[in-house]
């Protein structure tokens, strides 16, 4: 136990490549959401709202997830927590797409959705409480996320819906195997010291959460729904699949053009810059129907680097302290499990073209919470 303690926190290279590998099974899984729920719905014979409470539930698990993650940090390695996340994450998403009933299939979302957040947890936890973090990796890694948010879609909009399950088992089977490569993260996350105190203003707190909850409300809900939108008008789901593969796409792109801009701008001007930029494209999107899937795709561009660097920003605010971590893995739930539900039942009461409009207000109360937050929070020594 003390030769566990005193190990280096060091993320090397064979680690790394691992947690990629399981981050762009992630981004497969959250972007494959896109055309799994209209192939949900129609292989259960649900309407879209009903579909949509599995992203509720998954959420929900998820959830669970990570708070459980936070009871155990300091007495469970990241490693433990990769491998218990990964088998609850497999299964889960197995049962979703090979179950025959739409109950079992909703069951099996809770499953996956706890295997995910214990995922989510222990993999930010070793790309940001490592020795050797850094903004630029902390960016590439998100990155890999957004590959895989594109692969979901893209794969589906080329092979046809009829694949999704192949697609779903094949990502697990590889994503299980990357944890073999990871027996290097056996080290566990360093707490606060005595000597060392962080802010924690309830208020600023919960501005965080909201503003993380928002702006992952606005991802996942546009990544979800853009695809039903465009079935809705061509009537072909492989064409609202590969318009999510677009939308990913950008976001990917949006990482990957943050990952060197992070050299040179700080996690708070990338922060702001990237709200900013979002909002015309959004306007866009709401103004000139025609052409809204290309205005979302350009504001998820724009979006796509605030989640690596709002995690790189609440680690420089809370060294020492994984708890910052988990606040930002509880906003991104929380923002998952109620905004894109929420959007669905929009989208039935007002139509599928009303998708720009819904995410208008999220983006306002992101950018409002974001720039407020970086004004005023202060770590105090």
């Amino acid at each position: 136990m003390s030769s566990q303690s005193t190990k280096p926190r060091m993320l090397n290279n064979t680690a790394y490549t691992g947690i990629a590998i399981i981050f762009t099974a992630l981004g497969l899984t959250s972007g494959g959401w896109g055309p799994v729920l209209p192939w949900l719905a129609e292989r259960h014979g649900v309407d879209v709202a009903t579909v949509g409470l599995m992203l509720f539930v998954f959420n929900a698990g998820a959830g669970i997830g990570i708070i459980g993650s936070q009871l155990l940090i300091k007495r469970k390695t990241v490693y433990w927590f990769l491998r218990v996340g990964i088998l609850m994450f497999s299964i889960g998403f197995a049962g979703i797409v090979l179950t025959p009933t739409f109950f079992w299939s909703m069951t099996a979302s809770v499953v996956a959705g706890f295997g995910f957040g214990v995922l989510d947890v222990g993999l930010l936890q070793a790309i940001t409480r490592s020795v050797n973090s850094s903004g630029p990796r902390i960016n590439l890694t998100n990155a890999f996320f957004a590959i895989g948010a594109v692969a979901g879609p893209f794969l589906v909009g080329v092979f046809s819906a009829n694949r999704i399950p192949a697609i779903i088992v094949f990502t697990i089977v590889v994503a299980s195997l990357a944890i073999l490569l990871m027996p290097g993260l056996d080290w566990k996350v360093e707490v606060v010291v005595s000597d060392q105190k962080v802010s924690r203003d309830p208020k600023l707190i919960g501005l965080f959460t909201v503003a993380i909850g928002t702006y992952v409300g606005i991802e996942i809900a546009a990544g979800s729904w853009l695809p039903t939108m465009i079935q809705e008008r061509s009537g072909s789901l492989e064409q609202g699949a590969l318009t999510g593969a677009l939308f990913y796409l950008m976001f990917a792109i949006g990482r990957l053009i943050g990952t060197p801009m992070a050299h040179r701008f700080s996690s708070e001007q990338m922060l702001l810059g990237s709200v900013y930029l979002s909002t015309p494209m959004l306007l866009v999107a709401i103004l000139v129907p025609a052409i809204s899937p290309y205005a979302l795709a350009m504001m998820a561009m724009m979006l796509g680097p605030v989640f690596a660097n709002a995690s790189n920003w609440i680690a420089q605010k809370s060294p020492g302290d994984p708890m910052a971590t988990t606040w930002l893995m509880l906003a991104a739930m929380a923002g998952a499990l109620s905004l894109p539900t929420m959007t669905g039942y929009a989208m039935r009461a007002w139509g599928t073209e009303s998708l720009p409009l819904v995410l208008a207000p999220m983006l306002i109360v992101s950018t409002a919470c974001f720039t407020y937050l970086i004004r005023h929070w202060r770590t105090r020594s």
